[in-house]
């Protein structure tokens, strides 16, 4: 259950979230579109459900673990740090954008893919002030979320 609901929030959270920074977002035909924005009523939630279905499966569980030397005697020594969290897949080949305080220190970090395969995952770089990290598994042919392109990204008007 903890699965699926990462994935779920992973997706109504990162894709909606990197598409929007992106400029982009998912019209009803299932293509992606340059935006006005996506919320024009802020009493009124946008639909999330063809998000959901074009992209849950490239959503994944990262669970990390981090060894901390305890300094206070009385806890008997180390102690172990898991952080649990999610990510997506933008590259068939297992690489992964994440939240870089996920990972960050991680002495392991272990990704979970919807069908349940669990992979060792390594940090390929992290910026902490924008905390986003990119992490990699060996892994091929996997669905992937489509990002915006660069080009069709416009600083806004003061």
């Amino acid at each position: 259950m903890r699965l699926e609901r990462a994935v779920v929030i992973g997706v109504m959270v990162a894709c909606p979230l990197a598409a929007t920074i992106a400029g982009f977002h998912l019209g009803s035909s299932g293509d992606w579109h340059a935006q006005a924005p996506i919320v024009s009523d802020p009493g009124v939630l946008p639909d999330f459900s063809a998000l959901v279905a074009a992209y849950s499966s490239a959503v994944v569980n990262i669970a990390a673990t981090q060894t901390v030397r305890a300094s206070d005697p009385a806890t008997g020594g180390d102690v172990i740090v898991r952080t649990e969290g999610s990510g997506f897949v933008v590259s068939p080949g297992g690489v992964i954008l994440t939240s870089a305080h996920l990972v960050d220190h991680a002495d392991t970090i272990v990704v979970t893919l919807t069908d349940r395969r669990q992979f060792n995952a390594r940090v390929l770089g992290q910026d902490g002030e924008s905390d986003v990290a990119v992490v990699d598994i060996d892994a091929e042919e996997l669905p992937t979320v489509k990002l915006g392109e660069l080009s069709s990204v416009s600083l806004a008007n003061g």
